[in-house]
């Protein structure tokens, strides 16, 4: 097989099968595509999509060839938003990801740096006090023994070049983990966006909950989220009213990006520990989605008093902290 054969292909307006998306991505890994190819091959694939439309089965078969080789032997989620939100608020995703955890739920979190907001998952998980830098080994001994590790989503991909183009990374990076999902939560802003990946995610993941709205890349605290869900073997569509949850805001002004990462640590930090507080509530909403989806709770309802209950009560901030501790333990 030949680099230049696949791009000819692509070219010629066809889909890499299996073995091609397996073995271009090993290339890459390999350092035997450069950069100069790797974004030329990313604009083909682009402009092949654009003009002929996607391919779910291409799409599921680059994430599967992105994954680790290594097998596990333990249900795990992943919850993630694809940024492009209108509304700048305080990074959600990660502090919920360290509720989910401390309901007893084992989390992989894959992010990276910011792209369109203020703050990435990477920024966060620095601002914690976490290394966000761990080779994929590491993070899974911290699956395993805390419950929760993050994998940086530059480590999938070692080529650092992008075109500024559009590509399909845009479309399947949030979908990436480097391991199998058993659980995913993915928030967006387009609901265009949510239909053309949902049956991409079908493909690789048992079980999903998407969240569309216009505003922000989360379960709004504010307006109807329309979900789209996959939950033991059963889809549902449906829109989530945050009243259903005792909320009754009328913007997002509680919630707003302050600016800085210096400012909002402090509002992420005080929600862990229980302190009251919209930003609290906000990320125990986002939390409960992945709480429910893992089967923890009977509804995104029932799962936000437990979200809730774990973060008053200490549980989530003991689950930071043992996270910590266990990295400088095995610094």
């Amino acid at each position: 097989m030949q680099f230049a054969d696949l791009g000819s292909k692509v070219m010629r307006g066809l889909y890499l099968d299996k073995s091609e998306a397996e073995w271009f991505i090993g290339q890459v890994r390999s350092g035997d595509i450069n950069d100069l190819q790797f974004v030329s091959m990313l604009a083909a694939m682009e402009t092949r999509n654009t003009i002929r439309g996607i391919s779910t089965e291409e799409c599921s078969d680059l994430i599967r060839a992105l994954r680790t080789p290594i097998e596990i032997d333990m249900n795990v989620l992943c919850n993630s938003g694809t940024g492009r939100d209108r509304v700048k608020t305080i990074n959600i995703s990660t502090p919920a990801a360290v509720v989910i955890a401390s309901a007893g739920v084992r989390v992989l979190k894959n992010g990276s740096r910011k792209l369109t907001g203020y703050t990435g998952s990477r920024d966060v998980i620095e601002a914690l006090g976490l290394s966000n830098d761990l080779e994929i080994n590491d993070v899974l001994k911290e699956v395993r023994m805390v419950g929760i590790g993050y994998y940086d989503f530059s480590k999938l991909i070692p080529i650092k070049a992008r075109s500024g183009l559009a590509s399909p990374l845009n479309l399947i990076g949030p979908l990436c983990n480097p391991v199998r999902l058993s659980y995913k939560i993915l928030g967006c802003t387009d609901e265009r966006y949510a239909r053309k990946i949902e049956p991409i995610l079908e493909k690789i993941c048992p079980n999903y909950i998407i969240s569309c709205n216009p505003n922000v890349d989360e379960i709004s605290p504010v307006e109807p989220t329309l979900i789209l869900e996959k939950r033991e073997g059963v889809k549902r569509e449906y829109l989530f009213n945050p009243r259903e949850c005792g909320f009754h805001l009328n913007d997002y002004s509680p919630i707003l990006h302050p600016g800085n990462i210096g400012e909002m640590s402090p509002m992420i930090l005080g929600a862990l520990r229980g302190e009251s507080s919209i930003a609290r509530d906000t990320i125990a909403l986002n939390a409960a989605a992945g709480i429910y989806l893992a089967g923890k709770s009977n509804s995104i309802q029932d799962a936000y008093d437990l979200s809730r209950f774990l973060m008053e009560s200490g549980k989530s901030w003991y689950i930071l902290n043992k996270w910590r501790n266990f990295q400088r333990a095995n610094e």
